[in-house]
């Protein structure tokens, strides 16, 4: 079961990796490029089908990797809470699952919503 949210990263460019998947919830695994210190905060398609997460933070104890959540949260709707690191914590490659719960009022089309809103309106 693929579903909305997975069709629409798809169609970005993005090279998103289903883990886990049901009416309740779905889990998926996205390959980041960051790129901190940047000017903008944004994301963009990266060559490889990885997504490139362009945050102001730089990459100094941490703050990187917290600004990579928080604008990822931002773009998806979801708490942050709901995005982990899988690998590279302390790499410019990483490797993170979102998680995707839905209920009543979230459910596939509200977080394509949100994506679309954020980062699909510039395409």
């Amino acid at each position: 079961m693929e579903g909305v949210i997975f069709d629409t990263l798809k169609k970005f460019s993005f090279n998103p990796q289903i883990i886990e998947s049901d009416k309740s919830h779905l889990i998926i695994g996205l390959t980041i490029l960051a790129k901190p210190s940047s000017k903008m905060e944004k994301i963009s398609p990266g060559p490889n089908g990885e997504m490139v997460v362009h945050t102001k933070a730089k990459p100094v104890d941490g703050a990187a990797n917290i600004g990579i959540v928080k604008l990822l949260s931002k773009v998806f709707g979801l708490p942050q809470n709901n995005i982990a690191f899988k690998s590279g914590e302390k790499s410019k490659i990483k490797k993170l699952i979102l998680t995707f719960i839905f209920s009543d009022t979230k459910d596939e089309s509200f977080f394509k919503g949100k994506f679309i809103s954020s980062y699909g309106k510039k395409k």
